[in-house]
């Protein structure tokens, strides 16, 4: 830990803040500790010891050390006083470092203070990559319906997004002068106290409490507060996070529910969800219609029987605990979600919200729980998970064929640049049969660059369903023919064989798409095996006997065909190697033509070594 001389009266000035500093990352950890005007007062761990030096500007970076934004995220957080950014620095050895800037006050609230906490990133090429993920985190926090905030280990707000900021009726830039303590009710502030202790021993891992916060005027606010440490690669801890939701109108209906019996009773017996008044040894007391609707039985049938005794029920593992707390006073109210089968044999999943209610002792008498039947709710967000997935892995694959396509026109395209710029520049001097031998040149890496696109254009067409095939009578044997002899032609490296069939292969399809099928077979050999490889391409009929179609085999003498990726590699966007070129879509529609025409195709070893693709097609 390097810190400013004490010897001046600077030093002495912001000595309360270095021991501040020096105490929070005193377990570890890599952090910066600097004035308001970014002169650097203290460090902690090697890589702040790598970044910035006492007594120098934060921005003066070591030799070897860059930042394209470091300079602009200091201003900005130092002039907003509010703001938490990241900047990006990337070390000599091409290592990424991550420094997060936030400003803090002196515990006498008459200084600001610049702090940043370090953390290592990936390397070079996935720091774009990982900066967009950290805007599209950064969208989540500040748009997200629940509050958020971020808390040192000292209560100390770090950052609170827009719905926190809502619900205590603060600024960030207010919030950031306080700490949580400060705004909690205090007849709640033991037990949160001592559930963050709890947390920093690592007793438990998280928590979550119903707890009140003080608002601005005097009055309170009801909030279920979740609560879990964040750490550092070491386990070291870092910051609280806390997600918060307002919770007031249900504290406020349960609290009017108790005012008055008959209230309650008309209350509890027409309520639209399931309520049950249960004894402190589980036992049920009284059941409303709508649990004995929900348990598929007349509620008067589950009056003396115990909860566990429903169905088989399995509760969160913090669910139980929970109950004791409520049962002690501890807690007032907690919630859980739990599978339940009911009396009809149905599996449910139920929300059940279990309240403490007080006898005229003060003590827990009783304990009221509302289930709330979130089977659909559950489906719902399953499904709703399912589609996130499924966007990001849609994401990953279009970013991924944006770099193949990105690589697939860029060859031709550079081809077809150079080989226009030796006919433009061509003179006397060149013969007719050198400028038809570029002619042709150019006129094949176009057609390259328009195979790509046409790939790209009918997988889109394919996958949204806008392809019909134009059924006609084709003598396969002959468009085989005529698509082997021109990609032969483009491809001298490999070797094509091509044996037709000396039976009938006439076959209803549409051609130009069985034209594309033949040619992506042949251009996806081609790429994925060396120079010298033998192509066998033939017509044959069915091998299990079936008379009514004819196959079509392409086959090669080559690697083959990994077993894992013999079916994937007819998904779109799935390529053999990354390190190859192409976009992931050939095979693709060479599946989905094929299936457009009720045929097959599939991948298998070749007898001999190397791959085999077969594809079956009607015959006419």
């Amino acid at each position: 830990m390097a810190r400013a001389k004490g010897s001046n009266a600077s030093a002495d000035v912001h000595s309360s803040a270095i021991a501040r500093f020096e105490a929070t990352f005193e377990s570890g950890g890599d952090a910066v500790l600097a004035t308001a005007t970014g002169d650097v007062l203290a460090l902690a761990g090697p890589l702040a010891l790598g970044v910035a030096q006492v007594g120098m500007p934060i921005t003066a970076l070591p030799a070897g050390v860059s930042s394209g934004d470091l300079d602009d995220c200091v201003s900005r957080v130092v002039a907003t006083t509010m703001l938490t950014e990241t900047a990006h620095l990337l070390l000599a050895g091409g290592s990424a470092v991550a420094a997060r800037l936030f400003t803090v006050l002196s515990e006498d609230a008459t200084r600001r203070y610049l702090v940043a906490v370090l953390a290592t990133e990936a390397t070079g090429a996935e720091l774009g990559r990982l900066r967009r993920q950290e805007h599209v985190y950064e969208l989540l926090f500040e748009r997200a319906p629940s509050g958020i905030c971020l808390v040192a280990t000292d209560g100390t707000f770090i950052s609170a997004n827009p719905a926190y900021c809502q619900i205590v009726r603060r600024s960030e830039s207010e919030l950031l002068r306080l700490t949580f303590q400060d705004i909690t009710y205090p007849d709640d502030l033991s037990l949160d106290l001592s559930l963050v202790a709890e947390v920093l021993a690592r007793k438990i891992d998280r928590y979550d409490i119903d707890k009140r916060y003080l608002l601005p005027d005097g009055s309170i606010v009801w909030v279920h507060l979740t609560v879990a440490l964040m750490v550092d690669e070491d386990d070291a801890p870092l910051f609280f996070i806390a997600m918060v939701d307002d919770i007031t109108q249900r504290r406020r209906t349960q609290e009017t529910l108790q005012t008055t019996l008959e209230l309650w009773r008309t209350t509890f017996e027409h309520a639209p969800i399931a309520m049950v008044e249960v004894a402190l040894d589980s036992t049920i007391v009284h059941a409303n219609a709508a649990a004995g609707e929900l348990m598929g039985c007349a509620p008067e049938e589950l009056v003396g029987l115990r909860t566990l005794d429903l169905g088989a029920v399995e509760e969160l593992p913090a669910s139980a605990a929970n109950i004791g707390r409520l049962t002690t006073g501890e807690l007032t109210a907690t919630t859980s979600e739990r599978r339940f089968t009911d009396r009809r044999g149905r599996p449910r999943w139920l929300s059940v919200h279990t309240s403490a209610v007080a006898g005229a002792d003060g003590g827990v008498d009783r304990l009221v729980m509302q289930v709330v039947d979130i089977t659909e709710a559950r489906e719902l967000r399953e499904r709703l998970q399912q589609s996130v997935d499924e966007l990001s892995l849609a994401y990953r694959e279009k970013a991924a064929l944006m770099t193949a396509l990105s690589h697939d026109l860029r060859t031709p395209l550079a081809a077809i640049r150079i080989l226009a710029e030796l006919l433009a520049s061509s003179d006397e001097s060149t013969s007719e049969h050198e400028r038809r031998e570029l002619t042709g040149r150019l006129l094949t890496e176009a057609a390259r660059t328009e195979g790509v696109l046409g790939d790209l254009v009918s997988s889109e067409r394919a996958s949204a369903g806008l392809m019909t095939p134009r059924r006609v009578p084709v003598d396969l044997n002959d468009l085989v023919r005529r698509v082997v002899e021109v990609e032969a032609g483009h491809r001298t490296s490999h070797k094509v064989e091509l044996c037709p069939s000396s039976v009938d292969c006439t076959v209803s399809v549409d051609p130009a798409l069985v034209e594309r099928m033949v040619a992506n077979l042949l251009s996806n050999t081609f790429r994925h095996t060396r120079a010298g490889t033998t192509v066998w391409v033939s017509l044959d009929g069915d091998p299990a006997g079936d008379d009514r179609v004819v196959q079509l085999v392409v086959e090669d003498n080559g690697g083959g065909v990994p077993d894992s990726l013999k079916e994937a590699i007819f998904e779109p966007y799935v390529r053999v190697s990354a390190d190859r070129p192409g976009t992931g879509i050939g095979l693709f529609l060479v599946r989905r033509f094929a299936e457009f025409h009720g045929g097959t195709v599939v991948c298998t070893d070749r007898t001999g070594g190397g791959a085999s693709f077969r594809v079956t097609l009607p015959r006419a």
